[in-house]
């Protein structure tokens, strides 16, 4: 029995049609953790994009949709992707950036023939409230950068003030220090302070969804700058090397910021996470790895962050050294197989309590074939 067949094409499109949402965002469909909206645009089917569209969720190497199809230049595929109702959906798409620090947007820019792409995504930029500055940057002068100040940049995040904030990481010798601090009571690093900041003051608001399965990651300021201020901070430790492993960092109860962010149910985080090499198998001070946590999680409205783990699983087993900041690489049953505190392992938690999980680990439903006898 093979640990890495990939599933059949077929029973992915017959799971979409019979309306499992997890399938329109399954990472399942190549060993780059391409979705079908990564298929779509590869084949050239513009129709088919239109129709999933919906969401343009980055690979494991972090390139939307809409950066593979303005890499191919094909400007009916663009117009699908960018032609969605929901502006803010696609001004995301279009400024999130890849491992090698590179937008959809900036890649626009590079190619001449392309400058109507330019124009839409930076109209859509200007409708989205917290990311106008990407296209209309602001004159910033009040600074003092003599001396980092954490409690500057941490004021910055509280005003959701992205412009500011990338000011400041942006000030010669900032960005080492920003990275190096960490809270000295919980150890947190700043991402994992912002991750416990923005559930703290926007528990209430931070979540908005257009169905009960379906979240819309821009349907709030909030959420879109803080979400930007994060993927900021991991280009920078993407670009110096004593910062790699920033995204893997444990804190005081060895929570990196997949844990945190699943604690917290800002599930929306898990995308770029998965997109920087987050180390899903590390363990907190219960023993519980990515997997674990997020079955554990009572508000859990859908099972597509289950297979994003999952898919991301079988993109590390393939891709040796993906894991931000680790040198060696883990079996994949070390996810499903690791037991925490409790001696209970994910797969047993996900067999006996969800019965939505359970199909993604059911023989031929995902890339590996798992029962309970397994």
């Amino acid at each position: 029995m093979s640990d890495h067949n990939l599933i059949n094409p077929m029973k992915t499109y017959l799971s979409l049609i019979l309306g499992q949402n997890w399938s329109l965002e399954t990472h399942n469909w190549s060993d780059k953790g391409n979705t079908p909206l990564h298929f779509a645009v590869e084949v050239g089917n513009a129709e088919l994009v239109k129709l999933l569209a919906c969401r343009d969720k980055a690979n494991f190497e972090g390139n939307t949709a809409l950066y593979l199809a303005i890499e191919k230049g094909n400007q009916d595929i663009i117009s699908s992707i960018l032609s969605r109702p929901e502006y803010k959906e696609a001004a995301l798409s279009a400024i999130s950036t890849n491992r090698r620090g590179e937008s959809a947007l900036q890649h626009a820019r590079t190619k001449s023939s392309l400058e109507n792409v330019v124009e839409t995504i930076e109209n859509c930029l200007r409708k989205t409230a917290g990311l106008t500055f990407i296209v209309n940057p602001h004159n910033i002068t009040c600074t003092d950068s003599s001396k980092f100040d954490i409690e500057l940049v941490k004021g910055a995040i509280k005003a959701k003030d992205a412009d500011l904030f990338q000011h400041y990481i942006s000030l010669n010798g900032w960005p080492e220090l920003l990275l190096r601090w960490q809270d000295p009571d919980t150890h947190n690093t700043i991402l994992q302070w912002m991750l416990e900041f923005n559930f703290l003051i926007n528990n209430d608001t931070v979540y908005e969804s257009d169905s009960d399965t379906n979240f819309n990651i821009n349907s709030d300021v909030v959420t879109a700058t803080h979400y930007y201020m994060a993927m900021i901070l991991l280009d920078f430790a993407d670009q110096i090397n004593n910062f790699k492993g920033f995204i893997n960092h444990p804190n005081k109860d060895m929570e990196t910021a997949e844990h945190i962010a699943i604690r917290t149910d800002q599930m929306f985080y898990l995308d770029l996470f998965h997109s920087r090499g987050s180390d899903i198998y590390a363990r907190d001070k219960d023993g519980y790895n990515a997997l674990y946590r997020v079955l554990t999680v009572k508000t859990l409205r859908d099972i597509t962050q289950v297979d994003s783990i999952l898919c991301l699983d079988k993109y590390y087993s393939n891709n040796p050294g993906k894991i931000a900041g680790r040198i060696s690489n883990p079996n994949h049953r070390d996810l499903i197989g690791t037991k925490g505190n409790d001696g209970k392992c994910a797969l047993q938690l996900a067999l006996e309590n969800r019965e939505d999980a359970k199909q993604l680990v059911q023989e031929g439903n995902i890339w590996y074939p798992l029962r309970a006898s397994d």
